[in-house]
């Protein structure tokens, strides 16, 4: 059933956040409308996110079968592909969170790897344990 869910609802947050940007004014907007902002982004990531990864567990799981890389030993599950994603998601939001006040060099980008590795290192422990 969830999955069903991913790609209408990923398409129905950008069809919001257009319709919200195209009839607001940014500075008008206040702190509700930049926080719906960055949770309609984040909403988006994460649906790209899931679908990204599944396409491309599907693709290495399927190539594997025919050209004797290595064989999975398990199924990579949406539950797995939402946890990554998730964080995964969170890059874009940083990313116009720096942009937006100004601040976008070479520490925040180090910033964000960091925080990213951290994120996805306690992730795969959840998924392996």
């Amino acid at each position: 059933m969830i999955k069903k869910l991913i790609l209408p609802l990923s398409i129905v947050f950008i069809l919001i956040l257009i319709i919200y940007i195209n009839n607001s004014n940014p500075s008008e907007a206040g702190p509700i409308g930049i926080l719906l902002v960055f949770s309609l982004i984040y909403g988006i990531s994460i649906g790209l996110f899931i679908i990204l990864i599944r396409a491309y567990h599907y693709i290495l799981n399927n190539a594997s079968k025919y050209l004797s890389i290595f064989k999975p030993k398990n199924s990579f599950n949406l539950s797995s592909a939402y946890y990554y994603s998730t964080v995964y998601a969170l890059v874009p939001v940083f990313v116009i969170g720096f942009s937006s006040v100004g601040v976008f060099g070479f520490y925040e980008i180090m910033l964000i790897v960091i925080f990213e590795s951290l994120g996805i290192f306690y992730v795969r422990k959840k998924v392996l344990s």
